[in-house]
């Protein structure tokens, strides 16, 4: 809005089906989309979806982990495609729309010059490089701390894995507690599902 451009926002009272989303892009010929994976998906599964995204200046997700199988596929077919990764304790910390032009990693972010000094990739494996991302006490969005380990910090429980091959890159993995979050956004905690599941007589276990 900073750039005097006009935002469109999905309506939530509408459900989101392949085609209400491919005739509100029609309709208003946005330049750059954000949205969760799930509306991506349906996109990409429309040949007019892939059309109306290639024309697109930039495509980008946020909100949950795209599929890697659905971020290569819309690299594949000439859409100019990244991601945006940021929580509420720490606002906007990385993104992999910055990338060159000819760089197709679109699944491994780099954190923003503000944030990285004030980030700490925090091992947690013994036999795989998995890290979880650490916020420390100054950095200027950190809104909270849950930790003494260091003082002030705030241990965000997200696990990356580095890039293979180019340092400061980043690829968000998982969470180290047992939330889900959905390609539609959606945040699950699965363990009160798997508790009325189990007070079922005929069922001893669940998992989900």
């Amino acid at each position: 809005m900073w750039r005097r451009k006009t935002v469109y926002l999905w309506n939530a009272a509408l459900p989101m089906t392949a085609e209400l989303v491919l005739t509100a892009l029609e309709e208003a010929r946005p330049e750059l989309i954000a949205a969760v994976p799930y509306m991506l998906q349906l996109l990409a599964d429309d040949p007019r979806g892939i059309a109306a995204l290639r024309k697109c200046t930039l495509v980008t997700y946020g909100g949950a982990p795209c599929p890697d199988e659905l971020g290569d596929r819309l690299v594949r077919e000439g859409v100019t495609f990244g991601g945006s990764f940021g929580l509420t304790e720490a606002g906007l910390v990385a993104d992999s729309i910055s990338r060159s032009e000819d760089d197709p990693g679109w699944n491994y972010l780099q954190f923003f010059d503000r944030a990285r000094p004030y980030i700490w990739m925090k091992p947690i494996s013994e036999t795989e490089p998995l890290y979880e991302c650490v916020y420390l006490a100054g950095h200027p969005a950190l809104t909270m701390s849950n930790s003494d380990d260091p003082p002030g910090s705030f241990h965000s429980k997200d696990v990356f894995a580095p890039h293979p091959t180019i340092p400061g890159r980043w690829k968000y993995m998982s969470r180290l507690d047992d939330r889900v979050t959905l390609v539609n956004g959606k945040k699950v905690l699965p363990l009160s599902m798997e508790g009325h599941v189990k007070q079922h007589p005929l069922v001893h276990e669940a998992v989900m």
